[in-house]
């Protein structure tokens, strides 16, 4: 089984709501949860979703000189802004954006993270990881016609990894678009449904691996076309 998913995010629903959850263990793991949902007026709410994670401390059960789970933290917040007329106007959009950072250690007790990497006797593995995203989805239904409908979707993702294994680099970068229209109606009526669309891909990376650069772009544009015949129940 392969394709995309479709992630709904935390939306305002007739109320607002706040949550906080706190989660910490033996282990030296912590985890802070916070989300929050409110309504600005009639068409417009908005969430904001945060979270925060860290590992702490040296932790090698087994004996056998490495860490058992990477050190670490990791910020993780997203703004939704949503609008909804779908009942007068047909026009609803939804608009979000999110940064995570992310930081790991893992490898030997014995690396001495107050060093250079080139003075180490020790092996250590170090992942920084920054990552952005924004993005939006449109839809219209037409007036006087519930079964027919337009949608629009666009994400822009910026990805960075800086990370080290051992002896050896890798800093990598990604820039990624995302592109999705799709047109939904019927034929006659409401047993034969379908639907018609394009889409584009674009992703442009930029590698550096010991020193060696490895730098390409990749498109995908696309149509495609679905028809659903349903019986009487």
């Amino acid at each position: 089984i392969t394709g995309q998913i479709n992630t709904e995010l935390l939306k305002f629903n007739k109320n607002p709501e706040t949550n906080l959850n706190i989660f910490a263990d033996f282990q030296g793991r912590t985890e802070l949860n916070l989300t929050q949902t409110s309504s600005i007026d009639d068409h417009w709410d908005q969430s904001i979703l945060l979270h925060g994670n860290g590992t702490f401390g040296n932790i090698d059960d087994n004996k056998d000189g490495f860490l058992d789970r990477p050190k670490g933290n990791q910020l993780n917040a997203a703004y939704l802004l949503n609008y909804n007329d779908l009942g007068h106007s047909g026009l609803g959009s939804h608009f979000g954006i999110n940064f995570l950072k992310d930081n790991r250690k893992a490898g030997q007790m014995d690396y001495n993270w107050q060093l250079p990497q080139n003075m180490q006797s020790a092996y250590g593995v170090g992942i920084d990881t920054q990552r952005f995203q924004v993005w939006n989805k449109t839809g219209f239904v037409f007036p006087g016609k519930p079964y027919q409908s337009i949608g629009w979707m666009n994400q822009f993702t910026y990805h960075q990894q800086d990370s080290f294994y051992g002896a050896r680099n890798y800093n990598g970068n990604q820039k990624t678009y995302f592109s999705n229209l799709i047109f939904e109606s019927i034929i006659a009526n409401t047993n034969n449904k379908y639907k018609v669309g394009a889409s584009f891909l674009l992703d442009v990376y930029d590698e550096n691996y010991l020193a060696q650069l490895f730098k390409r772009t990749e498109t995908a544009p696309g149509v495609f076309a679905e028809y659903t015949l349903t019986g009487d129940k």
